[in-house]
């Protein structure tokens, strides 16, 4: 699966931020710009959302490695007291991998 099917899945299961506060969302923004920022092409489009100090990552990716790395970047900004990783990471020909949801 390409890295621009990834980028369109990704988007569709974004975060909705209504409700957060000023400070929410500029958590969400330095997570979603770190992870822009991180080298990582996949990690573009993972959306972020706030709720006192956790942060819920949400999209999918081809690997667990990548999952992991998502976690990591976000897990050392300042304010952020938690990470619920609910990133899909989808087998090589598009499908979830077994016993998840799909990300489609």
């Amino acid at each position: 699966m390409s890295t621009s099917t990834f980028a369109f899945e990704n988007r569709q299961r974004r975060v909705a931020t209504t409700g957060t506060t000023a400070r929410e969302r500029r958590i969400e923004e330095a997570a979603e710009s770190h992870l822009r920022r991180s080298g990582y092409l996949a990690l573009q489009d993972i959306g972020c959302a706030c709720r006192e100090g956790g942060v819920t990552l949400r999209g999918c990716l081809p690997t667990y490695y990548l999952k992991q790395i998502a976690q990591h970047v976000v897990a050392e900004l300042e304010g952020v007291c938690g990470i619920i990783n609910q990133i899909e990471v989808l087998a090589p020909s598009g499908r979830a991998v077994v016993g998840s949801k799909a990300c489609a």
